[in-house]
């Protein structure tokens, strides 16, 4: 269900709040290792988690991979 984007999560459990971290982590390790197309779709991920609150603020860098990867039709 992933993969379909309709899985949800509440960042508010503290049981998902270090899934949430990890994945952020990794969007950062992936950003500074020169993936970001990886880093991309790890965002996109994150964001349809949780759409509507947002908590990791992917929002704010996903332009920049999306720049970066050259996915100008995401845009």
């Amino acid at each position: 269900r992933a993969s379909q984007g309709t899985c949800r999560m509440d960042y508010s459990d503290p049981d998902n709040r270090s899934f949430f971290l990890a994945i952020y982590r990794h969007i950062q390790y992936l950003g500074r290792k020169g993936c970001p197309r990886t880093a991309l779709a790890f965002s996109k991920l994150l964001l349809s988690l949780s759409p509507e609150s947002d908590p990791m603020c992917c929002l704010l860098t996903m332009d920049y991979f999306a720049i970066r990867a050259k996915e100008y039709p995401f845009l």
